[in-house]
Formats: structure tokens, sequence, C-alpha cells
């Protein structure tokens, strides 16, 4: 059975682009219902996107070249071709900035946080219990 992820939660912080009110960052709950991204050129709703992608895969893709679906042999990974898109958006290249979300895969609850500028995993749990922080793990 796949079990695909759904967000239960996000934040960011120390991030100019999302400074939020009185410098906390955007922090959002997911508690159901449709979540809309709305607003006009340049206010970072693409970079968002791209975190909540990036906070699951981390920095790295899988080959163009590739074939086979879901599910197919192991996959090459190759580093993401993009990868100071965060930092080349802010002044102090994200040299602080965080980002961590609550991930629900079935019943599994996955608490992950990531440093914005190179996608390295600071923090992961399973079910609440500490994992260790790799992108293989």
């Amino acid at each position: 059975m796949i079990k695909f992820p759904v967000y239960r939660s996000i934040w960011i912080r120390n991030y100019q682009l999302f400074p939020g009110a009185q410098e906390k960052g955007l922090h959002h709950s997911f508690d159901g219902g449709v979540h809309v991204i709305a607003g006009i050129n340049g206010l970072g709703k693409t970079t968002l996107l791209s975190a909540l992608y990036r906070m699951l895969v981390g920095p790295r893709d899988r080959r163009k070249e590739e074939e086979g679906g879901l599910g197919a042999t192991p996959h090459r990974m190759v580093q993401w071709r993009d990868s100071d898109y965060f930092t080349a958006r802010v002044g102090d290249e994200a040299a602080e900035a965080l980002m961590g979300a609550e991930i629900a895969f079935g019943q599994s609850l996955l608490q992950i946080e990531r440093r914005l500028g190179d996608l390295e995993i600071t923090s992961l749990k399973l079910n609440g219990e500490d994992q260790e922080p790799t992108t293989d793990r």
C-alpha cells in the first residue's frame, strides 16, 4: 500500500524572505480542508512550494535520463542543479535559516528540520523517536 505524504504543519525561521510577524518567521498548521497559496508576484509562493518539496527530497534529484517509474529499480541520484536556490534569494545567504515540518505517512508521523542554506537535516524524528539525522535515513 502506498502512503502519500500529508503535511500537518510547516515552519521557516530566520529566512529573510519570510520574516513573519515580530520577526518570528512563517508557521502554518494544516488542520484540514483546502489550503491556497495566493498573492502577487515576488512574495515567495514558488519559494515556499520549493521548500515544501525539498523538505521531503533534500538536495538530490533522480537523473532525468533514467527510465522507469514509481517502484522501479533504485535510481541514481545527482546533486540538485539549482542548489543555491534558497541562498541566492536573500542577503545573508540563509546563514541561520531553518525549516521544519510534520508530515504524516499513513499512521506514521515524521518530524524533520533542515538548514535552508544547504538542505542538510538537523533533526529527524519518527513517531516521536529521535532518528539519525541523515539524508539516507
